[in-house]
């Protein structure tokens, strides 16, 4: 069978910073999203941050060096000052590559846990895009809940179906060309992301009911 390689962080990186921001929380007794992405699935970190208003924790990771001196931290800085004048706390976390092959999830998903400062947290993929009004209804479902508590939950997905992938894909598309041809060359503020997300459950029930969207099933 294939050995398996087994990376330390000091084998993965060549250079690490923080940087935090936002509004200090009154208690830890809440609900962070943790996400990890390379500078080129920024248009799906502002659609995450448009939707969740609560901490965030963001990883950043860097293949290179022109890309981690590029602009592309000042954007998400802006944009998380810019995204609602009531976010919470932030965390963005720069880690620079010395294996540019590789993309190691585990190890960013535990570097944004390790930085975290509230008792509970959701990890997030940037591709997934929460509901709006989810970071509320969460700190309040976990307000009862001790911090020491060992509880999961699990939030139900949805995608999109054939049916509405040729919208889905032009407006992807736009995204790409709002960038430029150089896609480090972002802009302090991204564009609006596009209405490609259920807007509310009443929403969301329409894209079920008229078969655009179906619940994404998880092998086990």
């Amino acid at each position: 069978s294939a050995q398996q390689e087994i990376f330390s962080r000091e084998d993965l990186f060549v250079r690490q910073s923080i940087l935090k921001g936002g509004i200090a929380l009154s208690s830890p007794h809440t609900v962070s999203v943790l996400v990890h992405l390379t500078p080129d699935r920024l248009p799906k970190l502002q659609m995450v941050l448009e939707r969740w208003n609560g901490p965030c924790v963001i990883v950043l990771y860097f293949k290179s060096e022109k890309d981690w001196k590029g602009p592309c931290t000042r954007a998400v800085v802006s944009l998380l000052n810019s995204v609602g004048s009531s976010r919470k706390s932030w965390s963005v976390i720069r880690l620079l590559a010395r294996r540019p092959d590789l993309y190691p999830a585990n190890h960013l998903r535990n570097i944004a846990w390790d930085s975290c400062s509230t008792d509970f947290v959701m990890h997030l993929d940037v591709d997934l895009i929460p509901d709006k009004g989810l970071y509320e209804a969460m700190h309040e479902a976990v307000q009862p809940i001790p911090a020491n508590s060992k509880k999961l939950f699990t939030a139900p997905a949805f995608e999109w179906t054939a049916a509405s992938e040729t919208a889905v894909k032009r407006a992807i598309e736009q995204q790409k060309k709002s960038l430029g041809k150089n896609s480090m060359d972002v802009p302090l503020k991204l564009p609006s992301a596009p209405e490609t997300v259920p807007g509310s459950i009443a929403d969301l029930r329409a894209a079920l009911t008229q078969s655009t969207a179906q619940p994404i099933l998880f092998d086990t």
